[in-house]
């Protein structure tokens, strides 16, 4: 993916689920501006090919410097993401833990 960089790794959890494993990053506002930059060319693309879909792209993601395992890591970002689809999809939303 043309979006991160050749050191992040982005894999397919199944269906319309991605990971995306960012390390070595010090600069949460970085990846802020880059994920907003993502779902907005998915609204605008979606709208613009298929807008009866009414189709949107919400991120929900965790960061700290605390080692933890994938499955913490995917339960912790699960939760925020479920959070954003509660209330108001295409959004983002990063927590420190």
């Amino acid at each position: 993916m043309e979006s991160f960089r050749k050191s992040d790794t982005v894999c397919r959890l199944g269906g319309d689920e991605f990971a995306v494993f960012v390390t070595d990053c010090q600069d949460v506002a970085a990846i802020e501006r880059k994920v907003t930059a993502l779902i907005q060319a998915y609204g605008e693309m979606t709208w613009s090919q298929c807008p009866a879909a009414q189709s949107t792209l919400s991120v929900g993601g965790v960061y700290g410097h605390t080692p933890r395992t994938f499955a913490e890591l995917y339960q912790l970002a699960d939760q925020v993401l479920y959070e954003i689809k509660k209330s108001q999809k295409g959004q983002l939303k990063l927590r420190e833990i």
